[in-house]
């Protein structure tokens, strides 16, 4: 794929559709570019990671005629993780404006895989996205994400998510067992400058 887009130039390109096989390293600075060169895939704000049994995507779409659908194999979910992490890192420069990001299972719920995956892996899937200002995520990825994201809260947020601004949380209350789930983070929100408001989704996906 590196030797293909690094001859090619296709600008008007409306849908680009990958699916990489699993394998240990990611490393695609030739579809960086190739994307980069891509005139549909520069105007965007908003994706999405969704997870699904044996896979993990990253969907964006830009127009109602035009996407971009980055895929790997994968059937363990610190894998699906990481690799997606390092596709982020070498690939989507580009997209470094995105302001939304949501979190979401696909077809299936999600796996119970809370054990499987460290809160460094999510840190360094969201790392790339430094213009990232709305972050939405279902109630089933509460326990996952909250840890993580608790060590950005304070003056950490501003090297790891430096425009984050607000939380989207499925069926968030000011009270209840998803209220103190998140427990930490809720209370150090307003610690983090600029602060992180945190506020109900009602799961709807753009």
């Amino acid at each position: 794929m590196e030797d293909l887009v690094s001859r090619i130039d296709v600008p008007l390109l409306d849908n680009l559709d990958i699916l990489f096989f699993n394998q240990l390293i990611f490393n695609t600075p030739q579809l960086h570019n190739f994307l980069a060169r891509t005139e549909k895939f520069q105007a965007h704000n908003q994706a999405a990671v969704v997870f699904y049994d044996d896979a993990i995507f990253l969907k964006a779409q830009f127009s109602s005629n035009s996407s971009l659908k980055l895929g790997i194999t994968c059937t363990k979910s610190d894998w699906q993780i990481s690799s997606m992490a390092q596709i982020c890192s070498s690939s989507l420069v580009p997209f470094s404006t995105l302001e939304r990001l949501d979190l979401r299972e696909g077809r299936n719920p999600l796996p119970l895989w809370q054990d499987e995956v460290e809160n460094t892996q999510w840190l360094e899937l969201l790392r790339p996205f430094t213009a990232l200002k709305d972050l939405y995520f279902k109630e089933n990825f509460v326990p996952l994400v909250a840890p993580a994201l608790q060590e950005l809260i304070g003056e950490r947020v501003t090297k790891g998510l430096p425009s984050l601004r607000n939380l989207f949380v499925e069926g968030f209350k000011q009270s209840g067992p998803l209220h103190e789930t998140i427990g930490q983070l809720v209370a150090s929100r307003q610690l983090s400058d600029p602060p992180v408001a945190i506020h109900n989704w009602d799961g709807q996906s753009y």
